[in-house]
């Protein structure tokens, strides 16, 4: 019934334009079908937009413009997730600092004789890592603008704005997603700096990242750089393989990967197939295990920017949290018409041993 309802509409319609064309002096055909077509688009696309009380007075000036139809799927940018902890040793429930202990002996052996002769001293060291406490205070304002922004569904009358879709939005696909990026960033480039009273500090600022750590105990003169001399896309491959060959003896072939920025993995892996790639058995995957050895390279985007090379046993490098290692759940309250997501947890990055840690001389 609708539809013969529809098709009497359209003759009626097409029969009134030609009409109303003929009295004016234009062409019946050409007039009563752009006063169907007309009829048409406002009886589809504007007829749900007038029962919810539209202006349509601009439906002139609409005519000659795109239509547009809003998705309600939001699109958000990507997020760097946790990359140089996977690489690192996990310790819970510190609250401030943490001691890593090392020891050492130096040479014991001699040949006999009947007296005593003590020979070999046991050294104990001990190291004190920090760890930062960090915050998230965020607010959320002026969300009644929703109801009269494209976003009207994220909104809910029903319920407190603490509760809106578009609360829950925020911090599960930006907020949450957001901290485990700085965390990334931070936990190589980080330099702790304590706060001004009364003003937000930088994300950098929170705790000290394992490149200031590293840097700061070769000033210190408690690590000493293989020197490796500048890298480039040309002879990443030679500077590897020489500073492997100048770890000490026993650590030469160790088990454990160097850590360096994306880039440099990149140039390595281009560097070997340039070199290699039409030889010994290349496939384009297992180049980035260094010949002979049982070393990998491992790229970190925490990394990028920086040519240092970083290579120690498992377990020497640790971060360090007291009781939640990333916060998945924010407190979210409601301040009168503002909604205010926060949150508290605690980190902290360290080396174990430094004589277990061997690095080249490029910052």
């Amino acid at each position: 019934m609708k539809n013969l309802l529809l098709v009497f509409s359209l003759i009626t319609t097409f029969a009134f334009g030609a009409i109303l064309g003929n009295e004016i002096g234009l062409n019946t055909i050409v007039s009563g079908t752009a006063v169907t077509a007309t009829f048409t688009l406002i009886s589809t696309d504007f007829a749900g937009y007038a029962m919810l009380g539209f202006d349509l007075s601009a439906f002139q000036a609409t005519l000659g413009s795109y239509m547009r139809k809003w998705d309600k799927t939001i699109s958000k940018i990507i997020f760097q997730d946790l990359e140089l902890e996977k690489y690192m040793t996990k310790k819970s429930g510190i609250m401030d600092e943490w001691v890593s202990a090392g020891s050492s002996v130096d040479e014991i052996l001699q040949p006999h004789q009947c007296g005593w002769t003590p020979k070999g001293t046991v050294s104990v060291n001990a190291r004190i890592n920090k760890v930062r406490q960090i915050k998230i205070d965020l607010t959320l304002s002026c969300l009644d603008d929703l109801y009269t922004s494209w976003l009207g569904f994220m909104a809910d009358e029903t319920k407190q704005r603490k509760d809106w879709p578009f609360v829950k939005f925020v911090v599960m696909e930006h907020v949450i997603p957001k901290i485990k990026e700085e965390l990334d960033y931070n936990s190589y480039n980080g330099v702790y700096a304590a706060p001004t009273v009364g003003t937000a500090g930088n994300s950098i600022d929170t705790v000290d990242g394992l490149g200031t750590i590293i840097a700061s105990e070769i000033t210190a003169g408690n690590i000493v750089p293989i020197p490796t001399g500048v890298i480039t896309s040309t002879n990443i491959v030679d500077r590897v393989e020489s500073f492997i060959d100048s770890l000490p003896h026993k650590y030469s072939n160790l088990s454990a990967p160097i850590l360096m920025s994306k880039t440099n993995e990149r140039r390595y892996w281009r560097d070997y197939r340039n070199n290699f790639g039409g030889n010994n058995n290349y496939n384009g995957q297992n180049n980035l295990q260094v010949d002979a050895t049982s070393v990998k390279i491992i790229g970190v985007s925490a990394m990028e920017g920086s040519d240092r090379f970083i290579h120690t046993p498992k377990g020497n490098l640790q971060v360090a949290f007291d009781k939640i290692y990333t916060p998945n759940i924010l407190n979210v309250d409601t301040d009168k018409r503002e909604v205010n997501i926060f949150g508290d947890f605690k980190r902290g990055y360290g080396i174990a041993d430094l004589n277990k840690i061997f690095v080249n001389d490029q910052a």
